[in-house]
C-alpha cells in the first residue's frame, strides 16, 4: 500500500506519512474503504514496531494504537450511529486475531484508558506546544509498552519522528466523515 510503512522506521521519505495519509483519505468515500485503510495501517505500524524494537507483545501494541485512536477522537461529537461505527473501528484495531475474546479485549482497552488518563493527569499539558504534547503522549505509550525499560525517551523520540502517533491521530480525526 504505497509503501506506507515500508520505510516507517528507516530512511526519511519524500512526503511525510501524515501528508500521504491525508491525501489517501481525501480520495475515500465509504466506511468499508476507511475501515480497510485503518486495518492496514494498524497492521503496518504493528509489524514495523515489532521489527524495529524486537517487540513481540502484539496485544499491547494494539491496545496502544486503540488508545491513540480514542485519544484523538475525544473532541468529536458522535451521534448514536457514529458512536457504533467508532466502536467498530476500535474493535477492528483491538481484535487482530481470530479467536480473541472481544469482551476481554474491550475490558483491557477500557482499563488502559484509565491508565493513560491517570498518567497524563499528572503532567501539565497547558504550556506544551503541539509537538511537545505529541512527544509526551509517545512517552506515555513507550512506558506502557516497555514498563521496565529505562530508554523511554529514545523510544518516544523514535515513535514521534516516525510519525506513528500522528498518522493514527489523522485517521481518528477524519473518521466522522465516513460515518454518515
Amino acid at each position: 500500500m504505497l509503501g506506507f510503512i515500508k520505510n516507517l522506521f528507516g530512511q526519511k521519505k519524500k512526503d511525510d506519512l501524515v501528508s500521504v495519509t491525508k491525501k489517501i483519505l481525501a480520495d475515500m468515500h465509504s466506511i468499508e474503504e476507511y475501515a480497510n485503510f485503518v486495518a492496514t495501517n494498524v497492521d503496518d505500524c504493528s509489524k514495523g514496531f515489532e521489527t524495529s524494537f524486537d517487540y513481540h507483545q502484539n496485544d499491547n501494541i494494539y491496545i496502544v494504537l486503540a488508545n491513540i485512536f480514542a485519544k484523538f477522537s475525544d473532541d468529536l461529537q458522535f451521534n448514536e450511529q457514529e458512536e457504533d461505527y467508532h466502536q467498530q473501528i476500535l474493535m477492528l484495531i483491538l481484535v487482530r486475531y481470530e479467536g480473541m475474546d472481544k469482551q476481554s479485549r474491550w475490558n483491557e482497552f477500557i482499563e488502559s484508558i484509565s491508565y493513560f488518563e491517570n498518567k497524563l493527569a499528572s503532567i501539565d499539558m497547558s504550556s506544551k506546544t503541539p509537538g511537545e504534547y505529541l512527544f509526551t503522549l509517545c512517552s506515555q505509550y513507550a512506558q506502557y509498552l516497555y514498563p521496565k525499560n529505562e530508554a523511554h525517551d529514545l523510544l518516544a523520540q523514535t515513535m514521534y519522528l516516525t510519525q506513528w502517533v500522528p498518522v493514527i491521530a489523522v485517521l481518528a480525526k477524519e473518521q466522522k466523515r465516513f460515518y454518515s
